[in-house]
């Protein structure tokens, strides 16, 4: 479980599943043909509870069961996707801002 945009953008990068505590200042990616983003969100809003029914608990338990036990599988594959979707050079955070930066400062 994460809180912050630092580790959640390391638990992409490294391709391993997560959960954030809070979607409004680290939300699921959404990729293409994938709908697990929309999973994730609801066990974030289970966790977010303070009491769960049983219908609540057991999608939030297949999900950590899932991660813990095929890590590279969960949720069909979306943090593999994820981690190759965050990794493209397209998405290169670093790429992103040192191109911002010399724009700013005018350079070639």
């Amino acid at each position: 479980m994460l809180e912050g945009a630092n580790t959640t953008n390391l638990a992409q990068m490294l391709g391993i599943p997560y959960v954030s505590v809070s979607t409004q200042t680290t939300p699921y990616i959404p990729l293409e043909t994938d709908k697990s983003h929309e999973q994730l969100s609801t066990v974030t809003s289970y966790l977010n509870k303070e009491k769960l029914t049983e219908g609540e608990l057991k999608p939030v338990a297949d999900y950590f069961n899932d991660a813990a036990t095929n890590r590279s599988k969960a949720l069909d594959g979306y943090f593999e996707k994820l981690k190759q979707y965050v990794r493209h050079e397209t998405n290169d955070q670093l790429k992103l801002g040192l191109y911002r930066l010399a724009k700013a400062l005018n350079l070639p």
